[in-house]
């Protein structure tokens, strides 16, 4: 009777706060799947908005969308994914994010490019073009954001 919504949430993140500290890598990569799947949904819609009521290009849409979704991802990824790049600078962090995910979108965008540029069935269905890219650059980015942008100082989660 004492069970209620409140003490239910508590429980629910005290297991929470249990799988992370007993499944740290795979609650991370978690975290950042699920980061990285409303960065998706961010993307998606700048993506097609940005075509749709401005009439902007859809090589050019995919620029800007991404720039959109990446600054998106990185403040979501600074609270949830990884606890210990709040105690970072900020704007510093911000910029070698951006700089990260470019080369991840490098290889994202470029892949979409190919794809709608060469392979006729991509040039006529833009999207799965558009998800194929996003996939490509995933593993790049989980990557350079672990162990470049948001590594964890040397000596941290040492007993003192």
């Amino acid at each position: 009777s004492k069970m209620n919504l409140r003490e239910q949430l508590l429980y629910i993140r005290h297991l929470f706060r249990l799988y992370r500290f007993r499944y740290p890598a795979i609650v991370q990569l978690m975290l950042f799947l699920l980061v990285g799947f409303s960065g998706f949904l961010v993307d998606t819609f700048f993506y097609f908005s940005l075509q749709l009521s401005l009439g902007v290009s859809h090589l050019a849409a995919r620029a800007a969308s991404f720039v959109l979704a990446a600054s998106w991802n990185w403040y979501c990824n600074r609270k949830i994914t990884f606890l210990q790049a709040g105690r970072s600078d900020g704007l510093a962090q911000w910029t070698k994010f951006l700089v990260m995910s470019s080369i991840s979108f490098v290889l994202n965008w470029g892949s979409y490019c190919f794809l709608t540029t060469a392979v006729p069935f991509f040039a006529e269905h833009r999207y799965p073009a558009f998800i194929a890219g996003i996939l490509v650059g995933t593993v790049s980015n989980f990557t350079f954001s672990k162990y470049i942008v948001f590594k964890e100082p040397v000596g941290a989660g040492l007993p003192r």
